[in-house]
This record gives structure tokens, sequence and C-alpha cells, in this order.
């Protein structure tokens, strides 16, 4: 699974994922300093786990599962994830993943998010993957 970043908007972060052979559009917060609840998720490698058909966790790095797994000044961010979001507003350091670009009142967002979800989670299978995050 990789995530390249191609582009910031004042409306927020977008990419492309690709995993197996699919390739879905990404929509993240703007870079914030890695502030938890702000910032989109630093670059880096991951591993993805699916905890349920709608939010696959993200471990590694600065991210840990949970808020009792926090080892600053290195783990600093938990509970990050790939979840069902159109717009940056709608995820609060985590990824949304969309078959298509496009806008939503006027603001750059990605469009049909659970579709791109269920894609994402029906190929992982239930098992976890790699994530590599890139800016290209």
């Amino acid at each position: 699974m990789r995530l390249a970043r191609s582009g910031r908007t004042h409306h927020g972060t977008f990419g492309r994922l690709s995993f197996a052979d699919g390739l879905w559009h990404t929509v993240e917060r703007k870079w914030v300093n890695n502030e938890p609840n702000i910032s989109c998720v630093p670059a880096g490698a991951y591993t993805v786990h699916p905890l349920t058909q709608e939010f696959l966790l993200l471990i590694g790095g600065t991210v840990a599962a949970y808020s009792s797994d926090l080892r600053p000044p290195v783990v600093t961010r938990y509970s990050c994830g790939i979840h069902a979001a159109n717009l940056a507003v709608d995820v609060k350091g985590c990824i949304g993943p969309g078959m298509r670009r496009g806008e939503i009142g006027g603001v750059d967002a990605v469009l049909e998010s659970r579709t791109a979800l269920a894609e994402i989670v029906e190929r992982m299978d239930n098992r976890p993957a790699q994530l590599v995050i890139y800016w290209t």
C-alpha cells in the first residue's frame, strides 16, 4: 500500500493511494507539525490494521494504536486511521479515501468515499498491510 501525496490546497492535503490492483484519491488535513487531531499523518512507514469495515488503524512512526501506548517524545499521536471522509474537515489526523477528486460546495474534496473504503477493506481481506506515505 502506497500513499503518494501530490498536492496541497487551502482546503487540505490530497494524494493517491494504491494497493493491490486499486487506486484511490485521498484527503487529509494540512501538515501542522504533527499536531494530534490537527495535522495530516507524517510521511513514513505504517502497518494498517483492519479494525472494522469502517476504520483501518495505522501504527508506526509517531503513531500508536491507543492513548495508553503514547511514549513521548517519539510516539505522540494515536488512533490515526483510514475512514470514510469527503472533506479535510471530516478527518482529524486521519486519511479519507475517495473514488475521485471533486468539489463539495466549492470546497476541494474526494467523492464516493464509502465506496473507496469498501474496496480497500475488501482487498485487505481482514489482514494487516504495510503502508508507505510520501510526498511527490
